[in-house]
């Protein structure tokens, strides 16, 4: 006569650990959450307007800097203002 103590269990989780390594078991795209996309583009339009304002608002200040008071007098700017002129024409333009 064979005893089984708690082979039964062991089956059942054995199952369970099949089908979770089934190759044929497709695991959730997070790309399909709406909620995960959402958050992504917020992210990605907050990561474009950060950075742009670090980098962007460099080449503003030279460009003004060499064209303007040469072309039409107008006086020199400073890193804040091309940030600024840089915000103003963001608004503007989109």
């Amino acid at each position: 006569m064979v005893r089984t103590t708690g082979g039964h269990r062991e089956e059942e989780t054995q199952k369970k650990v099949m089908y979770n390594m089934s190759p044929f078991k497709k695991e959730p795209d997070p790309k399909d959450d709406p909620a995960y996309m959402w958050g992504f583009n917020k992210g990605e339009v907050l990561l474009d307007f950060l950075l742009g304002v670090a980098i962007l608002p460099f080449f503003i200040w030279g460009a003004w800097n060499l064209c303007m008071p040469a072309l039409f007098g107008l006086p020199a700017i400073g890193y804040v203002k091309s940030v600024a002129l840089y915000i103003l024409t963001r608004f503007i333009v989109r």
